[in-house]
């Protein structure tokens, strides 16, 4: 690992640090520039793993610590986290990280936003529309039924069995959360 990266990695590691630290008000002056800093050093062509990990472990503590720094711009980090998680390959330890992150970032947001995010995913992966569901109140299901179904019934038109079969259990896990 060249110095640049160790470097870049042992800054994000303290940031994380001076996350669980700092109050609020530094956080609520500096914590867009700390997060736009750890989202480049996340995504950045050619970074090494240590620095995608000390980004994630940063962006974590700030969810944890100060989740208004982030949650105006959920979207952006979770577009980010699902950038890097696509590119991951096989790497079991960073997509491990990234979900975790995904997972404290949708919590400190509005289930329904949440799901939002999510949605665009479900194609791929039919598993977090689950998570999300189960978030919401059956009347906010309800109330957004046309949004929540739509790509549902997309995957039920599919060509793959797979799809087609997490499509069928999507609708089912809806059914149980609504009900009659």
């Amino acid at each position: 690992m060249t110095d640049d990266w160790s470097r870049e990695a042992s800054t994000l590691r303290a940031l994380a640090a001076a996350a669980k630290d700092e109050d609020d008000e530094t956080w609520r002056s500096q914590g867009g520039r700390v997060l736009i800093l750890a989202l480049n050093a996340l995504t950045a062509s050619g970074a090494v793993h240590e620095v995608q990990e000390a980004s994630i472990l940063c962006i974590q503590e700030m969810i944890l610590h100060h989740p208004s720094c982030v949650a105006d711009y959920a979207e952006v980090v979770a577009s980010k986290f699902f950038e890097v998680f696509a590119r991951a390959g096989p790497d079991r330890k960073l997509t491990t990280s990234l979900a975790r992150a995904l997972d404290q970032l949708l919590a400190s947001i509005d289930a329904l936003r949440a799901l939002e995010i999510l949605l665009p995913q479900v194609s791929q992966n039919f598993g977090l529309l689950a998570a999300a569901l189960r978030r919401l109140r059956s009347e906010q299901i309800l109330e957004h039924l046309d949004i929540i179904v739509a790509p549902i019934i997309g995957a039920a038109e599919s060509d793959s069995a797979e799809m087609r079969k997490a499509a069928i259990f999507s609708l089912v896990d809806l059914y149980l959360i609504v009900g009659e």
